[in-house]
């Protein structure tokens, strides 16, 4: 059996391998129909960690009858492995009963919560099961004296969570990158198959039967004041390891909100996260493996109780690093010298491990003592394993809930973290506690804990001023630029608002988890109303409209100005949102949805609401976050504008935000090409007034010609003129000017270039590696403006009187060729070739003369470099 510890531990470490890549393919797979609102994500997760301690504690259960455990496990390894190869079908087919159930159920209530919990449980339950009974089965037959059940959980416990670290590292670096989600989910499922072969090899050769091993029985008729052996004591280490499972997976969340503020939303830092995380798992149960099994009972809960206070105490400590860690990430990235992806990815290891990874090892460093300490016989060691892990298992479940929906939205992260913290301090003062029961003084050290927990919390909120974990990130340390006017955490976002001070002018910028998503800029007041005029424009007869993502308010409220308009559904992630827009944002949005009866708000993943609502709409405006942040790729697939397309009433028009920053060449392109082969007419509009780095991108299924004639007609309506007015565009001269390219161009732009896909989301992994925003800007732009080609092919003029054709026709003449010099300084500005600038801004007045709207960014600009007060 010796002999074979070291294989078995190699095939332990595979099997945690597979079980992170299918976690992480799985549930980003099951987002896409679920949605990835904090409550959907969370009712994944719980179906994920239900299963794994269901699968513990029943599958433990039954290892007392086992007598060949290798070739069991091996068997449960072949089943997950078949079952992962199902999946991806399984995940698709289940989109029609979630569509069905949707529609029938409020989204939203308690009711259709319970039931996404099923259905994620019934597609889920089977190889989560098998998961969770592994490590039971292997104790089985790893563990074969009872004096060694500490050392031999530890040790396989370490192997597991080793190899769940690099199968986390390898499917968010290399394997979903490389080849995509299905074919992680294969590469997964064929190592489960070598496992299993191999498995089977060692069975064969050191699988004897197992009954014929003594079953040397638990001293349960100990005295009341021995522990471990205890029936009560037995049962009072399960309650604490239940607690600590809260605390660990609470943290978690915890850390996930704060370090998104300080590494960034990308996949990477995600992935580096829970990377650090299991590292200091895994480590933890590795050192403290030997020690366990050299310690008397009394010895186990003392250092339980050590290790639960070391826990608050690193807590304590990590508030405070968090108030340098942009500092010290700063100074790490300067060290490193140049900038590079490589090195951005060491700063986020090395400054994740800082504040992580000693509360990680302490936590993980539990493990082996209660494993320890709970064992009974050695024949029942696979059950009592598995019921520690279930019941650890079960606590993860109420801890992520607890700290995300109730500890967060009520008293914040950090204080959340505190009162979680004074959970471990309790636990380990009531172990401290039991580990001199018997030994005298009890009546002096009963209120051990209860004086604990009160200093660790009145320590606590002496020592820090509330918010300072996130507050001191350094996407809100704009050295004088910007200063923080609100703050709010809700259950799915941290959201901000900033007065800002730049070559702007003064402006306000509201932020998710530091990610701006709206302002008050003129170039993000110019984009924001045209994101929501272009498309009704182009349509000419919408009556229903969808926006995906509220922001500010002033996409939607631009739609509000059109009067045939009927319904306005709002699909937003976020209530504190909506709260914050009306509170800070009334100049630009008015309120408008309090008193306009034709808007509905829903509080939804937008993409889930347009995979399930039964509604369909003339206009869809698809207005999220920028596609490299992580979640957000999939509102630019293929797969998500066909469920657009599919919502969309005839002759609809669909409208994509589309940033041109931060984004590789390749990936901006794959974006383009997926929206054009689902919508064929496709039209980009750049909206160039001001210097910005985004497209307005609007797709028709059919090749309908823009109706000039029509788009008079509503530009001329009251409304929408005065609402227009603000940014300079009241005539559809000016309206068209803002056009790029469309269809013949954007096919030779996206010649030769993939699909950007559910299955492949390669934005979010390739884009995230940019360092820098405005190379990649320029860049874009550049090769944007040479596809660039007149509008006038495009429009369909309708019952216009001749001479108004005429006289627009030579107006949209005049001002593409003054608006090629304008886009041509707008380049040279980003090139930072200011002279070259000025002179083509001043050809572009010479040729179109009337265009000199005072607000203008280039005119700021021009005004700073000495020019008339009239350019």
């Amino acid at each position: 059996m010796k002999k074979s510890v070291p294989a078995i531990l190699v095939l332990f470490v595979l099997s945690g391998f597979c079980g992170l890549v299918y976690q992480v393919a799985w549930l980003r797979m099951l987002t896409l129909t679920f949605g990835s609102t904090v409550y959907a994500v969370s009712t994944l997760l719980t179906a994920f960690m239900g299963g794994l301690a269901l699968g513990s504690a029943v599958i433990g259960r039954l290892t007392p009858r086992i007598r060949r455990p290798l070739l069991v496990y091996g068997l449960l390894e072949l089943v997950i492995g078949l079952y992962g190869l199902s999946t991806p079908w399984m995940f698709k087919t289940l989109d029609g009963l979630y569509i069905l159930i949707y529609q029938q159920v409020t989204p939203g209530a308690s009711t259709f919560a319970a039931l996404r919990f099923v259905m994620a449980m019934v597609i889920l339950i089977i190889p989560t099961m098998l998961m969770g009974g592994t490590l039971p089965v292997l104790a089985r037959f790893v563990i074969r004296k009872r004096e060694q059940a500490g050392t031999g959980a530890g040790i396989l416990y370490f192997a597991n969570t080793a190899g769940a670290v690099i199968g986390c590292f390898t499917a968010g670096f290399v394997l979903i990158p490389m080849l995509g989600l299905r074919m992680a989910i294969l590469v997964a499922a064929v190592l489960n198959g070598l496992v299993f072969v191999f498995a089977a090899m060692l069975s064969k050769r050191f699988g004897e039967p197992l009954e014929t091993v003594p079953d040397a029985p638990a001293p349960l008729s100990s005295p009341a004041s021995a522990l471990p052996g205890n029936a009560a004591m037995r049962r009072l280490f399960f309650v604490f390891f239940f607690l600590t499972g809260m605390a660990s997976l609470a943290y978690e969340v915890y850390w996930t909100r704060i370090l998104v503020l300080y590494l960034g939303s990308s996949v990477y830092a995600f992935s580096v996260m829970l990377v650090v995380l299991l590292l200091g798992l895994a480590l933890g149960s590795l050192i403290c493996a030997p020690l366990s099994d050299r310690l008397r009972p009394a010895g186990l809960a003392g250092w339980f109780g050590a290790v639960e206070l070391g826990i608050g105490l690193a807590i304590l400590v990590q508030v405070q690093q968090f108030k340098t860690l942009s500092e010290t990430m700063g100074n790490m990235g300067m060290a490193l010298g140049e900038p590079s992806y490589t090195k951005m990815i060491i700063v986020f290891f090395f400054a994740t491990a800082q504040v992580m990874l000693i509360p990680t090892v302490l936590m993980g460093a539990s493990f082996p003592l209660a494993a320890k300490a709970v064992s009974g016989s050695l024949r029942r060691v696979g059950r009592d394993l598995g019921d520690l892990y279930s019941v650890n298992t079960l606590g993860a479940i109420v801890g992520s809930f607890a700290g995300g929906f109730i500890l967060i939205p009520l008293l914040g992260v950090q204080w959340s973290m505190g009162v979680t913290a004074a959970l471990n301090v309790a636990v380990g003062g009531v172990a401290l506690v039991t580990a001199r029961k018997g030994k005298g003084g009890m009546a002096l050290l009963a209120p051990l804990p209860i004086v604990l927990v009160l200093g660790y919390v009145l320590l606590f909120n002496t020592l820090y001023p509330m918010d300072q974990v996130l507050t001191s990130a350094g996407v809100f340390n704009h050295r004088g630029f910007a200063e923080v006017i609100h703050f709010e955490e809700d259950a799915q976002a941290t959201i901000t608002v900033e007065n800002v001070r730049d070559t702007r002018g003064d402006w306000r910028s509201i932020s998710l988890n530091g990610v701006n998503v709206a302002g008050t800029a003129i170039d993000l007041l110019a984009v924001q109303k045209m994101q929501g005029h272009l498309p009704l424009l182009v349509h000419g007869n919408a009556r229903s409209v969808l926006h995906i993502g509220f922001g500010s308010g002033g996409t939607a409220h631009a739609v509000s100005k059109y009067p045939d308009v009927e319904h306005i559904r709002v699909a937003e992630i976020s209530p504190g949102v909506i709260r914050t827009a009306a509170r800070y944002f009334e100049d630009v949005n008015h309120k408008f949805w309090l008193t306009d009866d034709r808007v509905k708000i829903t509080y939804c993943d937008g993409r889930n609401f347009i995979l399930a609502a039964p509604q369909t709409f003339d206009v869809i405006l698809s207005d999220s976050i920028h596609p490299r942040y992580a979640g957000n790729g999939s509102l630019y697939t293929k797969e998500y504008y066909e469920l657009c397309r599919s919502k969309l009433n005839a002759g609809g028009v669909v409208s994509q935000w589309l940033p041109f920053y931060s984004l590789t060449d390749e990936n901006l392109r794959m974006i383009f090409k997926s929206f054009q082969a689902v919508f064929p007419e496709t039209y980009v509009f750049y909206v160039n007034s001001t210097i910005n780095p985004f497209t307005v991108v609007l797709g028709r299924v059919a090749g309908e010609k823009i109706d000039v004639a029509r788009m008079a007609e509503l530009l001329a309506i009251p409304s929408v003129h005065a609402d227009l007015e603000d940014i300079g565009q009241t005539d559809p001269v000016r309206i068209l000017d803002n056009f790029l390219f469309g269809r013949e161009a954007l096919e030779g732009y996206v010649k030769g270039v993939p699909f950007h896909t559910d299955d492949w989301p390669a934005v979010e992994y390739y884009s995230s590696k940019l360092l820098s925003r405005t190379w990649s800007w320029r860049d874009n732009f550049d090769v944007l403006l040479s596809y660039r080609h007149p509008v006038i092919p495009l429009l369909d003029w309708g019952g216009m009187p001749e001479e108004e054709r005429q006289r627009i026709t030579g107006e949209l003449q005049q001002s593409y060729l003054a608006t090629g010099h304008n886009l041509a300084g707008h380049s040279l500005i980003l090139h930072g070739e200011q002279e070259p600038a000025l002179e083509e801004f001043a050809e572009a007045l010479r040729l179109n003369p009337a265009d000199q709207e005072p607000w203008e960014y280039t005119r700021f600009y021009l005004a700073g470099r000495g020019f008339p007060a009239g350019m």
